[in-house]
C-alpha cells in the first residue's frame, strides 16, 4: 500500500508538474503570439508609413507635373499673345504704308491737275476771238473777276477729258 500511496503521490506531483508545464507552455505560446502580433502591427505600421510616404511622393510628383503643365500653358499663352500683337503691329504698319502711298498718289494727281491748269494753251486767233465773244455773252455786264471766272470754266472744260473736243 505504501507503494500505492507513493505511486499516488508521485502521480499527483506529476499531475501538478504537468499542469505547471502546460501553464508555462501556454504562457510561452501567449508571449509568442503577443510578439507575433506586435511584429505584425509593426509591419502594418511600417507598410502604412511606406504607403503614406509613397502617396506623398506620388502627390508631390503629380503637383510638379501639374505645375510644369501650367507653366508650359502660360508660356504658350504668352507666346500666342506676342504673336498676335506682332501681327497687329505688322497690319497697322502695312495700313500706314498703304495710306502714305495713297496720300502720295493723291498729292501727285492734285499737283498734275494744278500743273495742267497753269499750262499755257496754244490757240489760234479765231479760237481766242471765240472765247472773248463767249465771255462777253455770258458775263459782259459783270465785273472783271466774273468774266475771268467764266473764262476759267471754259478753259477747265477744254483741258478736261470729260468733255468732247469741240
Amino acid at each position: 500500500m505504501a507503494d500505492h500511496k507513493a505511486h499516488g503521490k508521485a502521480t499527483s506531483e506529476e499531475k501538478k508538474q504537468t499542469k505547471q508545464d502546460v501553464r508555462e507552455e501556454e504562457l510561452k505560446n501567449q508571449e509568442a503570439e503577443a510578439k507575433a502580433e506586435a511584429k505584425a502591427e509593426a509591419a502594418e505600421t511600417a507598410d502604412a508609413k511606406d504607403t503614406e510616404a509613397t502617396e506623398q511622393e506620388d502627390t508631390k510628383a503629380t503637383e510638379k507635373e501639374d505645375t510644369k503643365a501650367a507653366e508650359e500653358a502660360f508660356l504658350a499663352a504668352v507666346k500666342a499673345e506676342e504673336e498676335r500683337l506682332a501681327m497687329e503691329a505688322a497690319a497697322a504698319a502695312e495700313a500706314e504704308r498703304l495710306a502714305a502711298e495713297e496720300a502720295a498718289r493723291q498729292a501727285a494727281a492734285a499737283e498734275a491737275i494744278v500743273w495742267r491748269q497753269e499750262e499755257a494753251v496754244a490757240v489760234s486767233y479765231s479760237e481766242q476771238e471765240l472765247l472773248a465773244a463767249l465771255i462777253y455773252c455770258e458775263a459782259g455786264n459783270q465785273p472783271y473777276e466774273g468774266q475771268v471766272a467764266v473764262g476759267a470754266v471754259v478753259m477747265n472744260r477744254i483741258r478736261s477729258g470729260s468733255y468732247p473736243n469741240s
